[in-house]
């Protein structure tokens, strides 16, 4: 860096004065923690606010950060000052004659010349610095090869500043103009800078912030002074020849201490500043690369000419409803196989082992990268995405990476373009109108035994808009109407008109006819699919066609879209109300014992597009009759092409409520296709498995084995085995996602997965999670009124450490109300079904655990027990009398026990080596989505307890 110059005793007061400024402002403006290391004196084990244990990255940024700041101030220092030292370095004139050609626009302009220049300077110096400070070589070698590399990158720089605040010509060629003295300047600056500060800091040692900042300042101030008569040397260098002073009046004393001064104590003061921000800057750094991941979980759509970029991950994210992402647990749910999971952490360890150990990470490496590719092959994910830009005209990478309504915009794009249309470009502002949705009958909850026949309209939506000739283009405004036949338009129920398709047909109805035409041909070879999973694939390709023609009803109500229009969209849901009630009415008057049929038809539920239906039979085949009957009486009344259709039979039928309900679906007399659950939340990954197991598990035990009282007993066993800590532990693992950050304080409220992260952190940094992982967790059991989140662990800690589960939380918060939306209609209220399953006799054995950290456990020693009686002994596993009389029966016992555990733990371990290919591998697997995980650790768990039981036994052979 370029040393500057010394002028007595007014530079050391200037200098003096910014070192108290500095300490003013460190104590008044910092936060209170920081100021407080800052600003006072520290206890020993207080470090200084900079993180010493930074890496590479981190001091670079911290160092780039000083040098800016320094730039900064340098530059309104020198625009004061600069232009002056100059004229006393270069012309030697005195400070009257200098200080006369000094004006407000010189300053200006010097400003605006040296600020952007700095911003070069500043940086690379101290950026170059710190980076030698990585290397093993010695602060003064450092130092020396520093100012060389500055020197050589950044001396046009240095010559260009110069020469623009002299006013002189600046030529290229003169850019590299006296660089021997420049570099000797800056390699004697970078030495003296490393040799010096290191002196000064052993021999000062500052303690506080404040002190060790203008101790930096000060081997600023002595560096240059050290480096200045090379400063001199290239001032002489420069001058020019028809003004070049002999050397005797050149380097006199009085002009060299002049125009040394200056220029020392702007840099002292510059960098002294600038050193402020290093601890701030290391945190913004650390910060951003701990936030990195959230960064990334955004979806960030690469464009490339001609290949497409298919993430697999964001296909089935948007496709398919499973319980995991994670590429093992969709490999597993539709390959039917797994690829060994390695932790980033185990990387570097297994590529630095033996060739075995590096064979396993290429496989590692490769199954990212092939599982992918089967994904997408088993899935048709190709044939589906091209036949879904063939019917819209999108192109692929649209279809992957935007939503539904660029679908919609290019097919009313090209049908506008075919039919003599011109489409607006511009987007609208959020409208304030609203409308009256759907309808949703109110439920008569409970469970139904009897066959509930279910109604469904065809494409509802899409084919109001059809019949009606919904659409922008015939749309009428009410003074259009006047000039119109009656029969030329439609008056929709919410008061609005539209052409009929006699004048004109809609683009909108044209486009919703390709539409379903084309997922008529899905389900028709849907229906002659025979492999499982074609069936699938080919059900998912119909169900996106149907999504594509229900958005263009969402394309016309959104607000804040390409195309709004609230009248088409209101007009689309009041049709569909007012068809709704019709279905109602018309089935409950023309099937009831008036019109001859045994039973009067009860519509229970209504919802959006579909009614069901009890005829009050007991026969699902009969249901099956009536209800095709009750849709062909009802369809006969509707424009074409609505249409209401029957389509299946629930029965037994479970309504929970809006929106929940769930039965066996029958489309065949003689047997039921499969359960069906609509809005019972089994698949996410913030409830436990046990809930989830629990749900499913009632669900088939009161739909196919038809017994209620069996479902009762089974939640009954399971809260029983619960509250005495009998439940494996990974069927009690919650997992969240650390989506905001990977700190307590980037969260609002305290979170049990956020706190648990944190002190997984204290812990062990390298293996804490970060941001965008999901943290795995169990709430264990605590003191009285400790919160959910400071019992919140990491289960391999928990089963390690032997904590116990805090029974009652998971059947207050996991448990309890996705068990009651059950049962709760069944038994008549939910007061009753949480009497019978989380009250009464099974409830009254607990585990009680023993409490660690509470006020009495000072005072609570532990003893041993006998195995045979359970007495208290002071040592070994058996007391006098069982040693003489049950020794036998006690070793036995023990022994079996050991011998099972041990072959549970081998059976475990033995599938996870299958599963990574190799039995004769140790198991390295972190894949904690797998429920084997946890099971193994708690099998390694119980044998270790086992044979410490095994050790206490000492009898005499």
């Amino acid at each position: 860096m370029a040393a500057r110059r010394s002028n007595g005793f007014g530079p050391l007061l200037l200098f003096a004065a910014a070192c108290w400024l500095v300490d003013l402002w460190v104590s008044s403006t910092l936060p209170h923690d920081l100021a407080l290391v800052i600003a006072e004196d520290p206890p020993q084990n207080v470090e200084l606010p900079q993180h010493e244990d930074a890496g590479f990255f981190t001091k670079v940024f911290a160092a780039a950060a000083q040098g800016c700041t320094a730039a900064l101030v340098a530059a309104v220092l020198s625009a004061m000052c600069e232009p002056l030292v100059n004229r006393l370095l270069v012309k030697r004139m005195t400070v009257s004659e200098a200080w006369e050609e000094m004006t407000l626009s010189l300053v200006a302009t010097y400003f605006f010349t040296t600020f952007p220049t700095n911003m070069l300077k500043f940086p690379v110096f101290e950026v170059i610095n710190r980076a030698m400070t990585f290397t093993d070589l010695s602060p003064g070698v450092s130092g020396l090869i520093s100012g060389w590399l500055f020197c050589t990158i950044m001396l046009p720089v240095t010559n260009y500043r110069f020469r623009k605040s002299m006013g002189w010509e600046i030529k290229t060629s003169l850019l590299y103009q006296a660089y021997i003295p420049t570099v000797a300047r800056d390699i004697m600056y970078g030495w003296a800078r490393g040799m010096s500060g290191d002196w000064l800091q052993d021999t000062i040692a500052p303690v506080t912030f404040t002190h060790k900042a203008m101790v930096f300042g000060l081997t600023i101030w002595v560096s240059c002074i050290i480096s200045s008569p090379c400063n001199e040397w290239r001032g002489y260098t420069l001058q020019l020849p028809e003004r070049k002073l002999p050397f005797n009046i050149y380097f006199r004393p009085i002009n060299y201490a002049r125009s040394t001064g200056i220029g020392s104590c702007i840099m002292g003061i510059a960098l002294m500043f600038g050193m402020l921000v290093t601890p701030y800057a290391e945190e913004v750094f650390t910060h951003m690369k701990e936030h990195a991941a959230i960064a990334l979980s955004i979806v960030a759509v690469l464009v490339m000419a001609i290949v497409i970029s298919f993430d697999m991950l964001t296909v089935i994210q948007k496709e398919q409803k499973l319980s995991s992402y994670s590429l093992n647990a969709v490999s597993a749910e539709f390959l039917g196989e797994q690829k060994e999971d390695v932790h980033h952490s185990m990387i570097g360890d297994l590529f630095l082992g033996s060739a075995e150990s590096r064979r396993r990470l290429a496989v590692y490496c490769l199954k990212d990268a092939y599982l992918p590719m089967r994904l997408m092959d088993k899935l048709l994910c190709m044939y589906n995405y091209v036949e879904m830009a063939r019917v819209t005209g999108t192109p692929i990478n649209f279809l992957l990476n935007r939503g539904q309504m660029i679908k919609v915009q290019s097919q009313l794009l090209r049908k506008a373009g075919q039919c003599g249309f011109v489409m607006p470009t511009q987007k609208t502002e959020a409208a304030d109108g609203k409308f009256d949705g759907a309808t949703v009958l109110e439920p008569r909850t409970g469970f139904y035994p009897q066959p509930i026949a279910t109604l469904d309209f065809a494409s509802l939506y899409p084919s109001i808009m059809m019949a009606h000739n919904l659409c922008y283009c015939t749309l009428l405004k009410p003074e259009q109407v006047r000039d119109l036949q009656s029969e030329e338009y439609t008056k929709t129920p919410n008061g609005c008109y539209f052409l009929k398709s006699s004048r004109r047909r809609g683009l909108l109805p044209m486009i919703l006819e390709e539409l379903l035409a084309a997922r008529k041909r899905a389900k028709k070879a849907m229906a002659e699919a025979t492999d499982p999973l074609t069936k699938s694939v080919l059900n998912g390709r119909q169900l996106a066609l149907k999504i594509s023609a229900n958005s263009v009803y969402g394309f016309t109500g959104a607000t804040v879209g390409v195309l709004p229009c609230l009248d088409i969209s209101s007009s689309v849901t009041s049709f569909g109300r007012t068809m709704i009630d019709h279905t109602k009415q018309m089935v409950q008057e023309n099937f009831c014992i008036e019109k001859g049929y045994a039973h009067d038809a009860e519509v229970i539920y209504g919802d959006t597009d579909s009614v069901m239906v009890k005829f009050g039979v007991d026969d699902v085949a009969e249901a099956m009759r009536l209800g095709q009957e009750a849709a062909d009486l009802v369809s006969a009344t509707f424009a074409k092409p609505i249409k209401l259709e029957f389509e299946k039979v629930y029965c037994p039928y479970l309504l929970m409520n809006k929106k929940r309900y769930a039965g066996l679906y029958w489309t065949n007399p003689d047997k039921y296709d499969k359960l069906d659950a609509k809005g019972i939340e089994t698949v996410r990954r913030d409830n436990c498995g046990l809930a989830r197991h629990l749900v499913d598990m009632s669900l088939r035990t009161i739909l196919i084995d038809k017994s209620v009282p069996k479902a009762i007993e089974l939640v009954q066993k399971a809260v029983s085995d619960l509250l005495q800590n009998k439940i494996d532990l990974s069927l009690l693992v919650i997992t969240k996602s650390l989506g905001k950050g990977a700190h307590a304080e980037d969260y609002s409220a305290k979170q049990a997965h956020v706190e648990l992260a944190e002190r997984m952190r204290k812990r062990d940094p390298t293996t804490a999670p970060g941001s965008g992982d999901r943290v795995p967790y169990v709430i264990c059991a605590g003191a009285k009124n400790a919160k959910a989140y400071e019992r919140s662990e990491d289960p391999l800690f928990a089963l390690e450490n032997n904590k116990s589960i805090d029974a009652n939380y998971y059947i207050e918060h996991q448990l309890q109300l996705p068990l009651l939306r059950i049962f709760g209609p069944i038994m008549g209220n939910d007061d009753k079904a949480q009497s019978l399953l989380f009250n009464g006799d099974h409830t009254r054995k607990v585990h009680a655990p023993t409490q660690e950290g509470g006020a009495l456990s000072k005072f609570i020693t532990k003893s041993l027990r006998c195995k045979g009686c359970k007495a208290v002994i002071k040592q070994g596993m058996l007391c006098e009398h069982c040693a003489k009389e049950k020794a036998a029966e006690v070793v036995v016992g023990q022994m079996k026990d050991f011998q099972e555990k041990e072959q549970e733990y081998n059976r475990l371990w033995t599938q996870c080596q299958r599963c990574q290919g190799s039995l004769l591998e140790p198991v390295i697997c972190s894949n904690r989505d797998c429920d084997i995980f946890y099971r193994r650790a708690k099998a390694r768990k119980d044998v270790q307890l086992a044979q410490e039981q095994l050790s206490r036994l000492k009898l005499d052979w």
